[in-house]
């Protein structure tokens, strides 16, 4: 996917939600704009036409803004539903970053 650098890790983690990785925080709000630029693209999809819209929630590793560092991957993810939750409340189709 050419939204994505190589070593960006994306995984489906349940339902219709999606966790991306980046090595680059400073990068992720770049990615997410290429990312809906190319899911605004038409594809053919079971003989019609498809696109895809998303929203979602930024939890950063480590978390220096709050002056300390995630333990585990189990609260990185808490982390990014609660604001993905959030951003569905708010911010519906963008992404929201605490």
């Amino acid at each position: 996917m050419d939204a994505l650098p190589s070593d960006a890790a994306l995984a489906r983690i349940g339902g219709d939600e999606f966790a991306l990785l980046l090595p680059d925080a400073s990068q992720v709000e770049i990615r997410l704009a290429a990312l809906q630029l190319t899911g605004r693209q038409p594809f053919e999809l079971g003989g019609g036409s498809a696109l895809v819209c998303f929203t979602a929630g930024i939890a950063l590793f480590p978390d220096n803004e709050q002056g300390h560092v995630d333990e585990d991957a189990d609260t990185l993810l808490r982390q990014a539903d609660h604001t993905l939750f959030r951003a569905k409340q708010e911010l519906k189709g963008s992404w929201l970053r605490l």
